[in-house]
């Protein structure tokens, strides 16, 4: 009889080669680097998580911006936090996009905010991990 750990096929998540947080942002965020690529074009995802406080705007949206392997400049806009009453309820999102970039290029995030109900208040939490 074969252990659990015999059945079992291996399975390679990556590993994670960059981890940022944006902690109690009051603004959008201009496009920030988080990694820079290296010698050979490679596939990445890319794992966001955001957290808004009760107060602010209504909506938190990341933007994930990276040159893709024939050298396309790309900006994938992801679906953000929604927040109710014009913020009046703290919401939490999580979201993850697999990408294929360029050698020496770098990978971004930003945030487009949305809506209306006073200064934004939230967290972003980055992971890259080469896949």
């Amino acid at each position: 009889m074969q252990s659990v750990a015999q059945q079992q096929p291996s399975i390679n998540v990556g590993s994670i080669v960059a981890s940022t947080s944006f902690l109690a942002q009051a603004a959008a965020i201009a496009a920030s680097t988080v990694f820079t690529v290296g010698a050979a074009d490679k596939l990445y995802r890319i794992d966001l998580a955001i957290n808004a406080a009760a107060a602010g705007v209504q909506s938190v949206s990341p933007n994930v911006l990276f040159t893709d392997a024939f050298g396309n400049a790309q900006t994938v806009a992801l679906n953000g936090t929604q927040s109710g009453n014009g913020g009046a309820t703290a919401t939490f999102t999580g979201q993850s996009l697999i990408i294929r970039a360029k050698a020496g290029s770098n990978i971004q995030v930003s945030t487009t905010l949305g809506g209306s109900g006073g200064a934004p208040n939230y967290n972003l939490y980055v992971n890259v991990t080469e896949i």
